[in-house]
């Protein structure tokens, strides 16, 4: 049995600007806020088998302005599966995060949006992202579905999977500078550890 889960929407806010209704908008078609993701594998565990797709994105692993609750449900969205895959491994079930970039399809149009209030120290920041995004390299979505069929089909199919070209040069480079950043710091970091307290 092969099980999918998707959001249905995006959300622009600056997140300066929101409220309880944004971030509950951000998180809840997730299932993140009511059922905390609830997934029946009743099935799949009796069976010995079985795998759980679940949709991501490219900013499930890194984050951009204007969409930081979105952000912020897809990395929960990265961590809740994680999780989900160390638990349900020894029953044989799979698990796998779909990370997808940019793709031509309604979702970011004005109709799959929910925007926030407009402010104009903003302004300037909005319309760089704006350019940014109407030039953006967008995948052919008719393309995706024989790469997901052969990660389904996958013997030993990965926890993460990053559908398009453009994930990996992207991730590439933040991890870069993430892991240069823990390394200038680690002399700091090694301090803040203290002397060892052994278990009693």
């Amino acid at each position: 049995m092969v099980m999918v889960k998707n959001r249905p929407y995006n959300l622009t806010v600056f997140l300066s600007t929101s409220d309880n209704e944004y971030a509950r908008d951000g998180f809840e078609p997730e299932g993140l806020v009511s059922g905390c993701n609830h997934i029946d594998i009743n099935s799949s565990i009796n069976s010995g088998s079985g795998h759980i797709l679940g949709v991501s994105s490219a900013m499930g692993i890194v984050a951009a302005p204007l969409i930081g609750f979105y952000c912020a449900s897809k990395w929960a969205v990265e961590a809740l599966h994680d999780s989900l895959a160390q638990e349900v491994k020894s029953f044989g079930i799979k698990v796998t995060l779909l990370e997808p970039g940019a793709f031509a399809t309604d979702f970011g149009s004005p109709l799959s949006m929910k925007t926030s209030q407009e402010l104009e120290v903003y302004a300037e920041l909005r319309n760089r992202v704006s350019v940014r995004l109407s030039t953006e390299e967008r995948g052919d979505p008719n393309a995706t579905a024989e790469a997901i069929l052969q990660i389904i089909d996958a013997e030993d199919p990965p926890l993460q999977f990053a559908v398009g070209s453009g994930v990996l040069p992207l991730v590439r480079g933040v991890y870069a500078d993430h892991l240069a950043t823990w390394e200038t710091w680690e002399a700091v970091s090694n301090g803040a550890q203290g002397t060892p307290i052994s278990h009693r």
